[in-house]
């Protein structure tokens, strides 16, 4: 099962978008404050393990587990994130039907829930699957630096012309859907 496409109806500041996901690799990639996080943390907010799935004990070797915690994707605000203003459907190539998630109210909470459309019984909210959020800081730890040392190392002719072709052959997106 391969995540192919995600349309995102209403998510803060996306409206009726939609992106392709890459056969072998996806890059998401942008100036800060342009949504990256958000759209990983869609992704992954879709996905947990129930209690008896043995993978839920693992762990992956970047560290953490397999279920990340809502708090390291959203920080909800009770004003902005209110229910039904989010929704969001991932499509997969096999085995599973498309997964419309949207935003509920959370009882005794000011906050909302995500859960799947239409579906409001226990184990009904998500799908199981282990599922990684590495942020930008768990994936490469010197964002987080306050200083970061460089060199002027330059590369070779030969080194760049593979830097680009492999550039080329991996991030460049071949088609574009609106």
């Amino acid at each position: 099962m391969k995540i192919t496409h995600i349309h995102i109806e209403r998510f803060r500041g996306f409206q009726n978008e939609d992106f392709e996901v890459g056969s072998q690799l996806t890059a998401i990639a942008g100036q800060n404050g342009t949504q990256k996080s958000t759209l990983l943390g869609i992704v992954t907010q879709t996905f947990t393990l129930k209690p008896e799935d043995p993978m839920r004990a693992e762990k992956p070797l970047c560290g953490g587990s397999y279920i990340s915690a809502f708090k390291d994707k959203f920080r909800l605000s009770p004003i902005f994130d209110r229910p039904k203003g989010h929704e969001w459907t991932i499509s997969f190539d096999i085995g599973v039907d498309d997964f419309t998630v949207e935003s509920i109210k959370r009882t005794g909470d000011p906050n909302v829930r995500f859960w799947k459309k239409g579906a409001r019984q226990e184990g009904d909210g998500y799908i199981s699957f282990p599922t990684i959020f590495l942020s930008l800081k768990r994936l490469v730890p010197m964002a987080e630096e306050a200083k970061i040392i460089t060199d002027d190392t330059l590369l070779t002719p030969e080194e760049l012309s593979e830097f680009k072709q492999l550039h080329n052959k991996i991030l460049i997106v071949t088609r574009w859907r609106n």
